[in-house]
């Protein structure tokens, strides 16, 4: 079962995109039965059950802040073959994503279940990230951008002042727009000496519905943040998430080694990371559009 799928349902079900019907005639695959999975943050997603397998069509819909599609096909493209990975059929530039069916489960769906992780699938979490933060070298990542921190908190808070005044169309709340620009000040300030040079690639959005896990296997999904960054923020979004014992910690810091951090920072590197990736993701979210 393909993520997003149970996190918000339409009351009105979105259109599919004109050209899947001959996207899946260029690869031989009957259209089958169709069934709207439902939406994540932005991206309606249809399971598609043929007789010679089960489909993902990931549409493009909505694109929220620091998504963008051409790097989102390019980390999809790169990562082919990785155990972890799912497994692109056919990309319709501008559309979506045609993809395989990954067995199991997220993580969302195991906890409204009442399902716990095994000690065996935490593995299989951490060693999934560690095998994408070490790829760099063996595939043709070079090409592919590395993430402007800054550029993305000037985007965000620029959004941000943005709504505040659409929400305030004859006097915009001050105070507001102060705490955006301290928010953005304080995160552009902590991170403006992180190195540049040992970037890898990065998923940054882990959270519960972006697992699909088995008892012998863990698949990482919804790749539309992903680029060269820096991979502390995966590993603290995975605390986070798990609540990690100091032995997973350590394995995490083992792999992590090569990503050496300020003087400031690494003295605690756990709880500053994760206190900087909280107020970005706040920042990030006051950014929307819309928030109802």
């Amino acid at each position: 079962m393909y993520p997003d799928s149970h996190q918000s349902t339409p009351s009105t079900q979105p259109a599919l995109c004109s050209g899947l019907d001959a996207l899946l005639a260029t690869h031989y695959i009957d259209a089958g039965q169709i069934t709207f999975l439902g939406m994540g943050t932005g991206n309606p997603h249809w399971l598609i059950a043929t007789a010679s397998g089960h489909y993902v069509w990931r549409q493009f819909s909505q694109t929220n802040p620091g998504v963008y599609r051409e790097r989102e096909m390019a980390v999809m493209q790169a990562i082919q073959g990785q155990h972890w990975a799912p497994e692109l059929i056919a990309v319709l530039p501008g559309e979506g994503l045609l993809m395989r069916e990954a067995p199991g489960k997220t993580m969302t769906v195991m906890q409204q279940d009442g399902m716990t992780l095994t000690d065996r699938q935490r593995t299989l979490i951490l060693q999934a990230v560690i095998d994408c933060w070490q790829i760099r070298e063996a595939l043709p990542l070079c090409n592919l951008p590395s993430c402007s921190y800054a550029d993305l908190i000037q985007q965000y808070a620029q959004l941000a002042r943005q709504n505040v005044f659409s929400a305030n169309e004859f006097s915009a709340e001050e105070l507001n727009v102060e705490q955006i620009n301290a928010l953005s000040e304080a995160l552009l300030h902590e991170c403006a000496d992180w190195p540049t040079a040992e970037v890898c690639l990065t998923h940054h959005d882990l959270h519960p519905g972006n697992l699909l896990l088995t008892e012998d296997h863990c698949t990482l999904i919804d790749w539309e943040f992903a680029s060269l960054g820096n991979p502390w923020l995966d590993a603290v979004m995975l605390d986070q998430m798990l609540t990690l014992t100091p032995a997973e910690k350590q394995q995490l810091e083992v792999a992590l080694v090569h990503y050496p951090l300020p003087p400031l920072t690494s003295k605690q590197p756990w709880k500053a990371l994760g206190h900087w990736k909280a107020r970005f993701d706040q920042l990030w979210y006051l950014s929307l559009p819309s928030r109802e």
